[in-house]
C-alpha cells in the first residue's frame, strides 16, 4: 500500500515539474528530473548515483545543470523552487 503512495505522489511530482517546465520554457531530461526527484528526498549525490547506477560525478553534473536550467543557485533553493511549482499550479 505504502509503494502505491509513494507511486503516486512520485508521478504527481513528476507530472507538477513537466508541467511548469513546459510553461516556463526550461528543458530538463528525463534523468534531470529522476535526480532532482531522489535530492528532495534528501538523498546524498553518491545515494542518487547508486539508486541510478550511474557515477557520482555524473549526477553532480547533472544537478549543476538543473541550477542553471531553471536559474537557481544551490541545494538550499530548490525548495524555494519547488514551492514555486506548487503555487504556480494551484493557481491554475
Amino acid at each position: 500500500m505504502l509503494e502505491k503512495i509513494y507511486t503516486k505522489n512520485r508521478l504527481s511530482f513528476e507530472f507538477l515539474l513537466n508541467k511548469f517546465c513546459l510553461e516556463e520554457n526550461i528543458d530538463l531530461t528525463n534523468q534531470e528530473i529522476k535526480i532532482l526527484d531522489l535530492a528532495l528526498s534528501n538523498l546524498s549525490n553518491k545515494e542518487i548515483a547508486e539508486n541510478l547506477f550511474d557515477s557520482e560525478l555524473t549526477v553532480k553534473k547533472h544537478r549543476t545543470n538543473i541550477y542553471k536550467k531553471v536559474q537557481i543557485n544551490g541545494k538550499s533553493q530548490v525548495r524555494k523552487f519547488l514551492r514555486k511549482i506548487t503555487l504556480s499550479n494551484s493557481a491554475s
